[in-house]
């Protein structure tokens, strides 16, 4: 393509030669004003002036240009680029290069070279960024892309604030990726292993699982699983998901496409990365450029027409831009232009007319700062253009019954909607926040009858506008009297109601019927009631603003002889936390229905604790307690007596109500490991425990603890009639600023297997949890899993390479089943953790980890009896899916070991039943082997891992073990000065080594345990290595360290 050189000369000195360079600008293709546009400006590096001369980099930008336009989004949006290149000299032509055969260093104006370190890096020195932003500051101050083209086809580029890229045959490619990162701040999506890339997030990397945190969920699917399966490398999918993989780490890190350009040079960028661009264009150019008028202070003062318009970008590719106009913030047009009457704009008063300019691209779909949109607002105030609301519609009087809806509508509407004013009042005074055209209440009560009014303002213009509401109770009551025994009923009424009539029956009671007064008023007086005759349904006509209607309010029942029981009345069994009566609706006693002898009340006495009789109903209700036994442990029923009463006597009657205990299996201590999470879930992806007890009375109580926070919580167990499961339920607030919602922890409880299940959820989130009872007491001890036990925690999918250490630990069971274990991870890390073991045999581990911020080991595993006598034969197994640890990137600076982070790390457990060989036979040592009684080696300890095979020495030995395990060392290498201490009480085993390599000592120390795996004893654990220092990017004092795997055998 054809430029247009500007002369712009910079006299610079070089560092090896005295001469003059002159720097030219040349506009390689100009769309608008640079304070309009994005400005890219490419920089020759490594190109002589012969060179330049020759159009070789002019050629080059051409082609990088020209295939970058080609690209989505770049060629939708080209016409908001100004694209410039600056030609300066250097001396020499390429760039250092010490991987070539043989190396070279070339003379060039920015000092470019490939990083001596890493093999593609192709970075500029710290002076030649210096000169290149004196070169861009002085010719295009306002540039928003700077790419460094470097005159060596080797491959390599970088992203920094300068983008850098080679002239390989793949150049254009690389621009566009590290474009992503100078210019978009975009991750590298590469899933290979890598330490000392910070831990943070980016548009296209996350640690976040949980769909709803994660910060590119507009673009997934809903019928996308997360983390999402991976396909074949190379090849481009449109789904965006989540990958596992991103950000230099295999592991615990995600990214939203499978393959595109941020992991494969020459792919698409994927929805994510490309919106990506998108936002970062319009986050430095506006999509609006200029108005009209230009002035945006309006004064109005008499009708007149009004004319508005707005210029704004037009994209080379793709939809135009939308405009929409809104006075005083509704939509009332579209289009570059708007054209108004001054009356149309509203009453007399300010407003606003605003022009909302806006990008409909459905590439952004996540944009939280509203980049891809511009306003531009007038402010205008209106005088002498004698505008009213248009009264509609105004609002009616309702007769409601409690419980329904309330809903007057006031419909006034001005020259645009919002304009017109509305203030609700009840009663004469204003309702607070009542400022809409409707008044809405859900659920009507009696104390919401009265006399509502609008008042409806528009510029000027003021009215009120009055509705009556009537609120009446409908439900019937029932009345219990005396015969003879004057009784008042009542309509339980609130408003404006302008007439009432009463009914018996269906008869309209008139006035002057002989024992009825007040059949015209709220209150119906009874004067003389009498059996047979005065009984029955009563209703009450009501005549109000809104209308007419009846409703029966009253049943009425007389007696004159006491009440009589039924003799059929049987109580049924209940049990101990189980909802009393048939479907949880309690049970109603039963008298007899004859005339004249209703039941003004009941009573009960002797029922079981938590059980009430209605006095009114004669329901029995509640969830017994506790239940009855006698001393030989039977359940027994308790002895009930049932009364009832009215005016005239009372009667009773004596039944038996049998009340179950919880079934078997359900009392007692339990505890329960609550998975993991994802990293911004319920427990931060630290996982947890429920340590809980349940009552004999039905209650439970216990303490949850979600990663690094705790509560408290108690409820009601819930049980059922005929089932050995209970089910409970609490609601656990928590705290916080704003606090975030209630937590639900609902459980079950299997007697049967003594096993308990649950799951935490909140308004985001929910997690699993699983445990067991605590089975043991003076008369049940755990003699089949008492002792003390060893183990080995085993990477079985190492997330980093180097991590070949192993973790170990310890615990001992005692006769009372409780449990407490400790142990190291592979990273040098304590955990500890106590529970108490189950009935199968099962344990857990809950332990959080020091480290900024925490990791933790969560997880279950169990102890196998091989259903043998032999205690001493018991191992302990697990699955990997049961047991995990994590450990996060740390933001501690001075964190060596496994900075990074690891993700989260399957752990298989294996070990068994541990003793001390020497109290069985004094002869024996570790490996219940035989001492050594000679210098011949029974053993033999080497060391795996890390970086130990860049050493000049193996720290490997042979061991003679002798009496009282004593281990003396023969190492194959003296230099590394090994030493060996075995504890054969507890199988553990410590020691140290040092290692000299380019003159730099590195003292390692080393532990584990000693275990039998299936047979086979081994003592297995780990060291921890310094890596040696890598120059220019590591010293010896902040070198990573690894961990290697240490085994000693017999």
């Amino acid at each position: 393509m054809r430029s247009i050189i500007l002369t712009l000369a910079v006299l610079v000195t070089s560092l090896q030669a005295l001469q003059a360079q002159v720097a030219t600008l040349h506009a390689v293709g100009s769309t608008g004003p640079r304070s309009q546009r994005l400005n890219m400006v490419f920089l020759s590096e490594g190109f002589t002036q012969a060179e330049l001369n020759n159009g070789k980099f002019a050629d080059s930008v051409d082609a990088v240009v020209d295939y970058l336009f080609s690209k989505e989004p770049w060629n939708r949006y080209r016409s908001y680029f100004n694209i410039f290149r600056i030609e300066i000299a250097s001396n020499e032509s390429g760039t250092d290069n010490p991987y070539a055969v043989p190396a070279y260093s070339r003379d060039t104006y920015f000092g470019s070279g490939f990083h001596p370190v890493i093999d593609r890096l192709l970075v500029i020195s710290s002076q030649g960024s210096s000169r290149a932003n004196t070169l861009l500051a002085t010719h295009v101050p306002e540039y928003d892309i700077p790419i460094v083209l470097v005159n060596d086809e080797t491959y390599g580029g970088s992203g920094g604030p300068i983008a850098v890229a080679s002239l390989h045959s793949l150049s254009a490619q690389l621009v566009e990726h590290e474009v992503g990162h100078s210019f978009a701040k975009l991750a590298d999506e590469y899933d290979f292993d890598t330490p000392g890339y910070p831990a943070i997030e980016y548009p296209n990397a996350t640690a976040k699982t949980q769909r709803s945190q994660i910060r590119w969920k507009d673009w997934i699917e809903p019928e996308t699983s997360l983390p999402t399966p991976e396909g074949p490398d190379f090849e481009f999918s449109e789904v965006v998901g989540l990958f596992e993989g991103a950000n230099y780490r295999s592991r615990g890190w995600y990214r939203p496409h499978d393959n595109a350009l941020m992991k494969w040079l020459g792919l698409p960028p994927g929805a994510v990365t490309r919106e990506a661009f998108v936002l970062n264009f319009y986050n430095r150019v506006s999509p609006l450029e200029g108005h009209s008028p230009q002035g945006l202070t309006l004064s109005v003062t008499e009708r007149t027409p009004l004319s508005f318009s707005v210029t704004v970008k037009v994209p080379s590719e793709g939809p135009p831009l939308d405009v929409i106009w809104k006075i005083d913030g509704y939509p009332v047009g579209s289009g570059l232009t708007f054209n108004i009457a001054s009356q149309n704009v509203g009453f007399d008063g300010k407003h606003t007319i605003i022009a909302e300019v806006k990008d409909p691209t459905p590439w952004v779909r996540r944009d939280p700062t509203g980049l891809l949109t511009e306003k531009v607002t007038w402010n205008v105030t209106l005088d002498n253009q004698e505008v009213d609301p248009a009264i509609n519609d105004t609002p009616d009087s309702l007769l409601v019954e409690v419980g329904e809806e309330i809903n007057l509508v006031m419909d006034a509407t001005g020259p645009v909607p919002g304009q017109v004013g509305f203030q609700w009042s009840k009663n004469g005074k204003p309702i607070a926040n009542a400022k809409s055209s409707v008044l809405n209440i859900p659920a009507a009560k009696l104390s919401d009858g009265g006399a509502y009014a609008v008042q409806v303002t528009g510029g000027d213009y003021k009215a009120t506008f009055s509705a009556d509401v009537v609120v009446v109770d409908g439900q019937t009551q029932n009345v219990i009297c005396g015969e003879g025994k004057a009784v008042t009923l009542t309509a339980n009424v609130v408003g404006s109601v302008t007439g009432y009539q009463w009914f018996f029956g269906d008869d309209e009671i008139e006035p002057g019927t002989e024992g009825f007064s007040g059949m015209n008023t709220a209150k119906l007086a009874i004067s003389t009631p009498t059996v047979g005759v005065h009984e029955g349904l009563y209703s009450i006509r009501l005549t109000t603003p809104a209308g007419t209607e009846t409703y029966d309010t009253h049943r009425v029942s007389v007696f004159n002889k006491p009440p009589v029981w039924d003799e059929d009345t049987l109580l049924p069994e209940g049990r101990v936390g189980a909802v009393y009566g048939l479907d949880g609706l309690g049970y109603q006693v039963k008298t007899q229905a004859l005339l004249g002898r209703p039941v003004a009340s009941f009573s009960a006495s002797g029922l079981p604790p938590g059980l009430k009789i209605d006095s009114k109903t004669g329901i029995i209700s509640g969830r017994p307690t506790a239940h009855k036994a006698a001393k030989n442990g039977d359940v027994i029923a308790y002895l009930v007596t049932l009364t009832a009463v009215n005016g005239i006597g009372k009667v009773s009657i004596t039944r038996n109500l049998l009340v179950q205990p919880l079934p078997a299996g359900t009392v007692g201590s339990f505890v329960a490991v609550v998975d993991r999470s994802g990293v911004e879930g319920l427990n931060k992806g630290l996982g947890g425990r429920v340590d809980l007890v349940t009552s004999a009375n039905g209650a439970f109580s216990g303490k949850l603890v979600l990663g690094t926070t705790s509560s408290s919580f108690k409820g009601i167990l819930n049980s059922s009639m005929g089932s050995s499961t209970l089910q409970g339920t609490a609601i656990i607030a928590r705290s916080g600023k704003p606090a975030p919602p209630p937590l639900e922890l609902s459980f079950s409880i299997q007697g049967g297997t003594q096993q308990i299940e649950g799951i935490l959820i909140d308004s985001e989130d929910e997690q699993n949890f699983t445990g067991w009872r605590n089975p043991w007491s003076k008369t049940n001890k755990a003699d089949a899993w008492k002792g003390y036990y060893t183990f080995h925690l085993n990477t079985l999918t190492p997330p980093v390479d180097g991590l070949e250490g192993k973790g170990f630990g310890s615990f001992t069971v005692g006769a009372d089943g409780k449990v407490k274990l400790s142990g190291r991870t592979a990273d040098g890390e304590t955990f500890t953790s106590a529970c108490h073991v189950g009935s199968g045999g099962e344990l857990m581990i809950y332990s959080l980890q020091k480290g900024k911020p925490q990791g933790s080991v969560v997880g279950r595993f169990s102890i196998n009896d091989h259903e043998d006598l032999i205690d001493a034969n018991n191992t302990i197994v697990g699955d990997e899916d049961l047991l995990s640890w994590w450990k996060p990137a740390s933001t501690d600076s001075k964190a060596r070991v496994y900075a990074s982070g690891l993700g989260i790390v399957p752990l298989g457990i294996t070990g068994s039943r541990y003793n001390d060989p020497s109290l069985t036979d004094p002869s024996w040592v570790v490996f219940n082997i035989p001492a050594a009684t000679s210098d011949a080696a029974n053993a033999a300890i080497t060391f795996w891992g890390a970086s130990l095979n860049a050493a000049a020495f193996s720290p490997n030995a042979d061991v003679i073990i002798q009496a009282k395990s004593k281990a003396t060392v023969v190492p194959d290498s003296p230099e590394t000065k090994l030493t060996l201490s075995i504890n054969p009480k507890l199988g553990t085993l410590t020691g140290k080594f040092s290692l000299l390599d380019d003159e730099l000592l590195r003292s390692v120390t080393y532990q584990g345990i000693i275990t039998n795996n299936g047979g086979s004893m081994s003592g297995e654990g780990f060291f921890l290595l310094p890596d040696l220092p890598i120059p220019f990017v590591t010293a010896s004092k902040n070198s990573p360290i690894q961990s290697g795997l240490v085994r000693l055998i017999p």
